[in-house]
């Protein structure tokens, strides 16, 4: 983990700015040098929100967008989201469906965009299902980007449409700890 540390804290471990880099993690016994520090208070907060965006995304929000049906069927889906906001997200995720007019997000790029649009539209209430199903300490969303702060509540879904299509070249990707996941 040291050898991505830094990299983890400033959310910069798979690149910036859409720009992936790859690196050689493996550790290199004969020139390791074991540095037994911890991390400060802003390090850890830092590193953790870049690791929240890299994880929901990822493992909360895309299984039932490439899963749609799940949302209505599965009873352990449909409690851990509830009902009310399972069915919330099956129909927002069919919208985006008729929106991008893509039927089928399985391949990679195309599945980018809305599981983004997913997780800034609904991340108070999936926070709020993992706080119900791993704990407290799970926390909050990580704060959205600065240039949510002058975006009007009625104008926020358009305005992650678009900051969402900047996706694999900008700010988006920056904030979904690099695109990393994806």
């Amino acid at each position: 983990m040291d050898t991505l540390l830094e990299e983890v804290i400033t959310g910069t471990a798979y690149g910036q700015d859409g720009i992936i880099i790859m690196k050689d993690v493996r550790i290199d016994a004969e020139k390791q040098t074991i540095a037994l520090q911890d991390t400060t208070p802003e390090q850890s907060q830092n590193a953790w929100f870049c690791s929240i965006k890299d994880y929901v995304p990822k493992n909360v929000v895309l299984p039932v967008l490439l899963n749609p049906h799940i949302l209505l069927e599965n009873a352990l889906v449909r409690e851990f989201f509830t009902g009310r906001v399972a069915d919330r997200l099956y129909r927002r995720l069919n919208e985006i469906k008729r929106e991008t007019r893509i039927i089928d997000f399985k391949s990679i790029h195309s599945y980018k965009t809305p599981c983004y649009r997913l997780y800034f539209e609904f991340r108070d209430e999936i926070f709020s299902a993992m706080r119900r199903t791993v704990g407290g300490d799970i926390g909050f969303p990580p704060p959205l980007p600065k240039c949510f702060d002058v975006v009007k509540p009625e104008d926020f879904r358009r305005f992650v449409y678009y900051f969402c299509e900047d996706r694999e070249s900008g700010d988006a990707h920056n904030y979904f700890a690099n695109g990393g996941v994806f």
